[in-house]
């Protein structure tokens, strides 16, 4: 896979024109962990696009391996620092630094549980109650047909089944 991507990479031509210098995984990597994972600032550090970037990581297991562990660290410090405020006193908390964790975790850590919940009650916190009046778009002369359509279909069921029963007992 590391051969495919060298190769495809190599001396490709930009939007410029002119050809960005290759750039081996190590020096991606070395880029990322400088840069906490933010691709745009990697990008910088090297001298090349964004997109060079976005496509080596793309096509290389070990890069997404080294993103998805930056990321992971991000998280696991964002988490800490909630757990630091827990375990200090209400006063000395910042309520700003709070803010910025809980938005991170809410944002990048949902898969850890940290989302927005919100929920819907009826009145004095009982369920909801929904009704659905599916004979709404009929008139009333129109649900009374259907009523009686219903009465003599199931009369003819009945008369139906009297005839079968009567035909196999003879």
């Amino acid at each position: 896979m590391v051969e495919k991507t060298r190769k495809r990479m190599r001396g490709r031509i930009g939007k410029s024109g002119g050809k960005e210098p290759f750039y081996s995984e190590e020096q991606i990597e070395t880029a990322l962990r400088n840069n906490y994972g933010l691709l745009t600032i990697a990008a910088e550090e090297l001298g090349c696009k964004y997109e060079t970037i976005f496509i080596r990581i793309k096509h290389s297991d070990h890069l997404q391996a080294v993103k998805y562990s930056i990321t992971e660290q991000h998280k696991d410090w964002a988490e800490q620092n909630i757990i630091d405020q827990i375990k200090a006193s209400a006063k000395r908390t910042k309520k700003k630094e709070s803010k910025l964790s809980q938005w991170y975790l809410e944002y990048q850590a949902r898969e850890r549980g940290y989302v927005e919940r919100t929920e819907l009650t009826g009145a004095e916190g009982k369920p909801i109650e929904v009704k659905v009046n599916y004979m709404a778009p009929f008139s009333d002369d129109e649900i009374e047909l259907m009523k009686k359509q219903a009465e003599d279909f199931k009369k003819a069921i009945k008369a139906t089944m009297g005839e079968v029963t009567n035909s196999a007992v003879e």
